[in-house]
Parts: structure tokens; C-alpha cells; sequence
């Protein structure tokens, strides 16, 4: 079968068909002339994983459940307990505000002790209110879809608040405007960790091809910004005045090393980043010089 016919009997895009594709969740064979394709088992393992987004499980969980079948029924109970969890907790807030309903009551108090935000994300768009809360917000909200668990993990929630506590920087226009065009087109969170989990694997196992180009991208920039009508541009000067004042506010220093604490997710993807960035800039010389200007 072609992607066409199987895309109508599994009732799912070509697209998402080739997203799990390149997961890793399905393998396709290809004929002699390079096309793919599907037989009645990949049909079957389609709707298996359809079945599995469509019960909201994450495609990291997925592949784990294809790769280990033995593990499958394990697998499923300890997500069906994580869920039971979140329902309970999301039940006890129905039940919290219907309270305030019913009772009219004023005791704020005890019903605010009684309850906790659901995740790190949603508590840190409290505490940091403004655009630099915002910038923070969208920026890491995928890595922090989980509660403090460990010590460890509470003291570095400490730190970053106390971070954020003492740290008024002043937002860039262009930044926040970027800010209000995601607000506005509400991008789902599943698209951000999607991206971010693209993203990753990228840097975790490029091809030829990927690093060949992030490496002529890396080339481009670093000469494009040498030339003053790009150097100099007024939005360019704003994000090199922008990362300067981060890096001076202990961004670097404190805020990130405590994210890492914080967030495993978020520690995977750091260190990702940095051993590809490192590669890239040992291969071409790229570097970014004290002012945050890109040199070759």
C-alpha cells in the first residue's frame, strides 16, 4: 500500500505518518524505485499508536511501550496512575472552587492552603509576573511540566525566584512583540515539547546532511554579521544589549545552572545543545566574541 491509502484507512495525515516514522515508532520499507511501502502490520501498528496519542500518551512513552511489547501492560498501568493522579488533583480544584460558590465564603486562606499549582510552569508565570516572567514562560514551559520531588529540586526552584526576585531587566520591543504573536496563535504545548523533542533528537543524532548544514548556516551568520548595515541594524543591537544585561544579571550563572537541577528534561536538552554547539564551533571557528558579536 501507498502512503495515500493508508493515510485514509488509519484516518491520520501523511504528515503525522512520516513524523512517527522519523520517531523511530514505525519502519517502512521501501521497493526498488525508493517508495514506501506499508503493509497490513504497519496499518496495524498505526492505529496501535493512534490509539495510544489519542489516550494523550506522549511519544516518548509510545516508543517505549513498541520497543519492549513484554513491558507493554507495566508500562500502561504506571501512565494510567499518573493520569488517576492528575484527575484526583484536578477533581479537588473543581471541588475547591464550587465551594467557593456554594458557600460564598471568604476563608481564602484555607482553601489557598489546600491547593498547589499543577506544575513548576504554571507556579513560575505566577511568581514572575510581567514581560520578563512572559520571556521565561514560553521560553522553558515544556521542561518544567512536572512538581518538585527531590530537595534538590526545591532548593534550585528557590534559587531561580530569588534570581528572578532581584533581576529587572527590560524586555526588548521586538522580543515581547514575538511574545504577543505566540500568545495570540496559542500554541499548543504539545507543539513546543514536539518541537523541542525534534529539536533534540537533531542534536543527539544529526545525519550527514543536518550537520552539514547547521555547520554552512553557522558560516553564513558569522559572515553576514560581519558587514556594519547587519552588525548595526537596530534589532541586532538590541539582542547583543539584550544577552549582555542577562549575562550581567547572573543569567548564565545562576538561572541556568539551576534550571538544570531543576528540570532532567531540560538538563538533556542543555547538554545536547552544548555538545553540538562545541562541535560546530571547533569544525568552523565560529565563535561569539565578549559582546556577543558572532565571529568567524
Amino acid at each position: 500500500m501507498r502512503i495515500n491509502e493508508v493515510s485514509e484507512i488509519c484516518n491520520i495525515t501523511k504528515r503525522a505518518i512520516k513524523y512517527y516514522e522519523e520517531k523511530h515508532l514505525i519502519k517502512i520499507k521501501k521497493d526498488e524505485n525508493g517508495y514506501r511501502c506499508y503493509t497490513t502490520d504497519d496499518v496495524k501498528r498505526l492505529k496501535e499508536i493512534n490509539c495510544y496519542r489519542k489516550l494523550d500518551i506522549e511519544i516518548q512513552k509510545i516508543k517505549e511501550i513498541l520497543e519492549y511489547p513484554e513491558r507493554k501492560h507495566q508500562i500502561l498501568s504506571q501512565i494510567y496512575e499518573e493520569k488517576q493522579k492528575e484527575q484526583l488533583e484536578y477533581n479537588a480544584r473543581l471541588k475547591l472552587l464550587r465551594q467557593l460558590i456554594d458557600e460564598k465564603t471568604d476563608d481564602y486562606e484555607n482553601i489557598e492552603e489546600k491547593v498547589d499549582y499543577l506544575n513548576i510552569a504554571h507556579a513560575l508565570k505566577d511568581m514572575v509576573p510581567g514581560s520578563f516572567g512572559d520571556y521565561l514562560f514560553y521560553h522553558f514551559q515544556p521542561y518544567l511540566q512536572i512538581k518538585l520531588e527531590s530537595e534538590e529540586q526545591k532548593d534550585a526552584y528557590r534559587n531561580i525566584l530569588a534570581f528572578c526576585d532581584r533581576t529587572n531587566i527590560k524586555i526588548p520591543w521586538n522580543y515581547r512583540f514575538a511574545l504577543f504573536i505566540q500568545k495570540k496563535t496559542n500554541t499548543s504545548l504539545e507543539k513546543q515539547t514536539l518541537a523541542m523533542d525534534q529539536k533534540l533528537q537533531s542534536m543527539l543524532h544529526p545525519t550527514e546532511e543536518e550537520y552539514e548544514k547547521a555547520k554552512s548556516m553557522m558560516i553564513k551568520q558569522a559572515k553576514l554579521r560581519k558587514h556594519w548595515f547587519i552588525k548595526y541594524q537596530p534589532t541586532m543591537i538590541m539582542h547583543r544589549k539584550f544577552m549582555k544585561r542577562l549575562q550581567d544579571s547572573g543569567y548564565n550563572d545562576i538561572f541556568i545552572p539551576n534550571m538544570i537541577r531543576l528540570s532532567p528534561s531540560y538538563k538533556e536538552y542543555y547538554d545536547a545543545l552544548k555538545a553540538f554547539n562545541d562541535r560546530i564551533c571547533r569544525d568552523t571557528g565560529v565563535h561569539y566574541d565578549a559582546n556577543y558579536n558572532l565571529v568567524l
